[in-house]
């Protein structure tokens, strides 16, 4: 009877520790197979269990790192985004300009701007005055601001023949000079621009 083992008494006390209860003992016997086998498979749960800690482990540094990858790609995405709406922003106010300039250029090519001029001309517009409606592709203001052109520089338009001084007696005909158009008073500037347009 070599194989069989027999362990010490356990002693367990109930948890209730009521007055005149006697201690439970154990006092069964096992083979040394039996506590062999019951070692070993300790063992191998607690290598499954540390086993599986370890998978855990893995998997939660797994999912860590797959987050901070799509935090990474969602960052560098919206600032991609961010760098094509401003791209389209910008193409879409040189857009809006390009209308404005060519309405400015056709406006002033009306009023008799010398062509060579023109180019000169329109980097002194105030494009601010000028208005693009989006839903209608119009452009308004544009005439207003080459006529203010046309006042301030005369010499650079060209005329269609000599002109007429209405404020002459007689309606004598005579030339006008840049010099001598800004001399004039406001008043009789006005008067004779609504004299020519009218």
């Amino acid at each position: 009877m070599s194989d069989v083992k027999t362990t010490e008494p356990v002693v367990s006390t109930p948890t209730s520790s009521a007055e005149g209860e006697k201690p439970i003992v154990d006092t069964r016997t096992y083979t040394s197979d039996f506590v062999e086998k019951m070692k070993k498979e300790k063992e191998n749960w607690r290598t499954k269990a540390m086993a599986f800690e370890d998978e855990k482990k893995k998997l939660e540094e797994s999912e860590l790192l797959r987050q901070q990858r799509f935090q990474e790609h969602s960052e560098i995405k919206t600032k991609e985004a961010k760098e094509w709406q401003e791209k389209y922003s910008k193409l879409q106010a040189d857009l809006i300009t390009s209308k404005k300039t060519i309405k400015v250029k056709e406006e002033l090519a009306k009023l008799g701007a010398k062509p060579e001029h023109i180019n000169e001309l329109v980097r002194l517009v105030n494009y601010e005055n000028i208005k693009y409606d989006t839903d209608t592709d119009a452009v308004y203001g544009f005439d207003v601001e080459a006529r203010v052109l046309q006042e301030k520089l005369t010499p650079l338009f060209g005329s269609s023949g000599p002109r007429v001084d209405h404020g002459a007696p007689g309606g004598t005909v005579s030339k006008l000079t840049y010099d001598e158009w800004m001399k004039l008073p406001i008043k009789e500037k006005t008067k004779r621009l609504n004299e020519v347009m009218n």
